[in-house]
Formats: C-alpha cells, sequence, structure tokens
C-alpha cells in the first residue's frame, strides 16, 4: 500500500520542518511526503494534500504537521489499521510542551483495538477520504469532525498498537486563543450538524 504523508507548515517552523520530514524518512522510507506550506489552516492544507494525493498513485494519507514527530512502528500500525477498514487513532502522542514536558496527552483515549472518541492524527485510505470528503474551515476540532464523519460513515476510529509520535507544540503560528477556541468550537457544531442532515 502507498502511502503519501502530508505535512501542513508555515513560514517560521523550517527547522521545525525538516526534523520532522527526517523523522518520518527514518521511520517510513517507503512512503511519500508532501508538504503543505502557508495554507490558510490545517484543514485547508489537508484539503490541498487530499487533492494532490489524487493526482499520485497512492492507495492512503496521512495527514501529520511540521511539529509532529513519528515514532518508529507508526507506518505498520497505520498500514494494518488502514488495511483492516479502520482508522487509527494514536496509542500515545507525547506532549512535550513546555514548561511541563512529559507525559501523553492522550491518556482517556483506551487502549490498542479499543474505539476512540476521533483520531489526534488522522490516516485514510483514499476511498476512505473520498468518501468523507473535504474538512471543514475551522481552526481546531477537524481531527473530531473526520473521526465523526468517518462513523457516520460505516468506519470507526480504533487506538491503534504502535500509532504513536511526540507533539513538539511549535509557538509560531499557533491560533489557540479563548476566542477562537469558541469561534472554532461554534463552527465544529455546524460542522457536525451538516453530517446528518
Amino acid at each position: 500500500m502507498k502511502l503519501l504523508v502530508v505535512i501542513p507548515t508555515i513560514t517560521g517552523r523550517e527547522l521545525s520542518l525538516e526534523q520532522t520530514k527526517d523523522a518520518y524518512r527514518n521511520t517510513a522510507p517507503a512512503c511519500w511526503i508532501q508538504v503543505v506550506k502557508n495554507a490558510h489552516n490545517w484543514p485547508t492544507a489537508c484539503n490541498i494534500g487530499t487533492d494532490i494525493a489524487r493526482g499520485l498513485e497512492v492507495d492512503a494519507i496521512h495527514w501529520g504537521a511540521d511539529d509532529l514527530e513519528p515514532l518508529p512502528g507508526w507506518y505498520e500500525s497505520c498500514l494494518a489499521s488502514l488495511l483492516r477498514d479502520r482508522i487509527p487513532a494514536p496509542e500515545a502522542v507525547f506532549n512535550h510542551r513546555p514548561p511541563e514536558g512529559g507525559g501523553a496527552a492522550n491518556d482517556n483515549d483506551g487502549a490498542p483495538g479499543e474505539a476512540a472518541e476521533f483520531t489526534r492524527v488522522p490516516a485514510a485510505t483514499m476511498d476512505m477520504a473520498n468518501a468523507i470528503g473535504p474538512w471543514p474551515d475551522i481552526d481546531y476540532y477537524a481531527d473530531c469532525w473526520f473521526s465523526i464523519k468517518a462513523r457516520y460513515l460505516g468506519t470507526p476510529t480504533v487506538v491503534a498498537g504502535g500509532y504513536s509520535f511526540v507533539h513538539h507544540w511549535h509557538p509560531t503560528g499557533r491560533k489557540d486563543s479563548n476566542a477562537n477556541m469558541q469561534r472554532s468550537e461554534k463552527k465544529f457544531r455546524r460542522a457536525v450538524s451538516a453530517i446528518y442532515r
């Protein structure tokens, strides 16, 4: 199965991007990497990456981030989940946000094999991605929307053993103010409502 890794990035994160690309090359040398730079937000970059994937001969797509480091085993775990018609949810997303550091950001997502509410690091076969359709234009909660839409279409999101990452929380360009989180939540609720119409 040929897999395309889409890495959204913005100006000011060049070093982080290079480190992330190196981590993907070291853990999954067979995958293809597509960088999408300076899109309006992460979901917009994901849509651009998906459009690019449609023009390539790939079977699956994995949407990362320029500050998200894949750990060894993620690739094999991802493909195993997709071959079982499941959206993989990470077993662990280690939180290296200063000053707290350490710890996993998804301790409550469940054990490997258990259903997860959403995936923090989405991946899908191209058939799944095409059925789910374009991501909504929201700064946050698009990964939640993705799993809800997939579940609505009959594809569960399941915690995948070995599908693990380190989120380095690069500070440049972050949009996580309280006001923006509230706006994003309203947009997310509208996008979810549209799924059930």
